[in-house]
């Protein structure tokens, strides 16, 4: 063989060995540490969304110190009845609105129902410094609930004729009633009344008594 097919020769083959060694140029892998399959870069994208998922998740654990399940938002409860439990709180039946309270004057254990009597002095119908501030919690809450009228209802002791008491305690339901109008309360809310000496809570001829029964009663309807 002569020298310039030789030559030839290992022209061919230094080609053939140089295709060979030539390196394939690697493909971009969409994320660290992603190790690459034949099942295409679109698949590696594919999977890609669903760590990136997952580290943000991961984050959000981190940041709020509980644990997320996986393949759900941050900061979002996950889907089916214990994402509505989230927002109701854990109840998921029906919604029951709660007891309506009862108004004050029907409540017996209430201030308004229980302390709605003013003491007069003997022969007098002026009301006693002790006694404004509960005529005027009482033309508050009348003020609040302009739907309700009261009985403002004078009684007297024994002492004295019929037709006397009568006037004083008509003058004492008078002073109480005008008392409320001061603190806002309506005219049409409040009606006067006086039983005189007629209905006495207290039996007995002596102070202790009269002193019971010299007094103003401020009712209330009863429903």
């Amino acid at each position: 063989m002569s020298s310039l097919s030789l030559r030839a020769l290992a022209v061919v083959l230094a080609m053939l060995l140089g295709a060979c060694s030539t390196p394939k140029p690697k493909t971009s892998l969409p994320f660290p540490g992603a190790r690459e399959t034949g099942q295409g870069t679109s698949n590696l994208w594919a999977r890609s969304g669903v760590a990136n998922q997952r580290f943000g998740n991961a984050s959000a654990s981190a940041q709020t110190g509980s644990s997320l399940p996986a393949g759900s938002a941050a900061g979002a409860p996950p889907m089916g009845t214990s994402g509505l439990s989230a927002f109701t709180g854990g109840n998921t039946g029906p919604v029951v609105a709660p007891a309506a309270k009862a108004a004050s004057h029907l409540d017996p254990k209430s201030g308004i129902a229980t302390q709605r009597t003013i003491f007069f002095d003997f022969d007098d119908y002026s009301i006693k410094p002790e006694f404004e501030n509960l005529v005027n919690e009482h033309g508050q809450y009348l003020l609040a609930h302009p739907e309700l009228a009261v009985r403002v209802e004078g009684h007297a002791d024994e002492r004295g004729s019929s037709e006397y008491n009568l006037a004083l305690e008509q003058k004492r339901a008078v002073a109480v009633s005008s008392a409320l109008k001061k603190s806002g309360v309506k005219a049409a809310q409040i009606e006067t009344i006086s039983f005189g000496s007629e209905k006495p809570v207290a039996r007995g001829r002596d102070e202790s008594a009269w002193a019971q029964n010299r007094r103003v009663e401020i009712q209330y309807p009863k429903k």
